[in-house]
């Protein structure tokens, strides 16, 4: 990255980019079961796709004070959604890890979101501009990981509170499980942004 500031040109790009993700998420999270509440959504949407991680990390992520989160930690832990287990690097902290009761949760919670984009990307784009919102979206994800210090394909996606911290990028793993599953149950390392960017190269 350069410390350069940025050109008028390039401003006025990320203005654009920013006004379109943003009023693609608020519109997307109306499109939810209502089950879990936000932040629940966020703390399962985080270990999912990162893995175990101690509480102090997650409210990193989350953007969040880890005290604020104790009570919602505590509560999902006696609805099994998440539990505690040892950090095998430090034996004074513990780890969280989302359970598979949560990870159902989760899938469910998210499949509205999911369903709901498929039937507006078909009904508004051309398959050429479907395969582009692909590729767009895989490097907003990018974008997104460059202040959290972690590697790419690990990092959930965060911008400004939980709200923002819950939107990754669920539906290239809806068939397989979460980040820290045994390497058999492990996605493939291709997303659909890297399938779409090669139909378009092709």
């Amino acid at each position: 990255m350069t410390d350069r500031p940025p050109s008028p040109e390039l401003l006025a790009a990320a203005s654009a980019v920013r006004r379109g993700a943003t009023s693609f998420a608020s519109r997307a999270r109306m499109e939810r079961r209502g089950v879990l509440t936000i932040n629940q959504t966020a703390i399962l949407g985080q270990l999912f796709k990162c893995g175990a991680m101690t509480p102090g990390e997650l409210a990193r992520r989350m953007r969040s004070a880890p005290q604020s989160l104790t009570r919602t930690f505590a509560g999902m832990e006696r609805d099994e959604l998440i539990r505690r287990v040892p950090d095998p690097n430090d034996g004074r902290q513990s780890l969280l890890r989302i359970t598979e009761a949560g990870w159902k949760a989760l899938r469910e919670e998210m499949a509205p979101r999911d369903v709901w984009t498929a039937k507006v990307m078909a009904q508004e784009l051309t398959e050429a501009e479907q395969q582009i919102l692909v590729v767009a979206g895989g490097l907003l994800e990018r974008l997104a990981y460059v202040d959290l210090a972690v590697a790419p394909g690990e990092a959930p996606e965060a911008a400004s509170g939980p709200a923002a911290a819950m939107d990754v990028a669920f539906a290239r793993e809806r068939a397989s499980g979460p980040a820290d599953a045994p390497l058999g149950e492990r996605p493939s390392p291709e997303t659909p942004a890297d399938a779409a960017a090669g139909r378009i190269r092709s």
